[in-house]
């Protein structure tokens, strides 16, 4: 698995676990009222959103890694 790959992986799961925290956060203080499932479909979301972020970044920063922020 290539260091890109990785990295957009790591990414993309530490943004659907917190979105799915942010979700049940708010669900228990009362500001939003998701089921679980709608829940899940917003962190899938934002997920996925990373992933795209992840990929349009191959042509800006370091095209090794999914950082904007060069290495040099």
């Amino acid at each position: 698995m290539s260091l890109f790959t990785r990295d957009a992986l790591e990414r993309v799961v530490r943004t659907f676990v917190a979105a799915a925290v942010a979700v049940a956060v708010t669900g228990l203080a009362g500001v939003t009222d998701l089921d679980g499932l709608k829940g899940l479909a917003v962190a899938g979301l934002a997920a996925g959103a990373s992933a795209v972020l992840a990929l349009l970044t191959r042509s800006v920063g370091d095209p090794e890694t999914a950082s904007v922020i060069s290495r040099d």
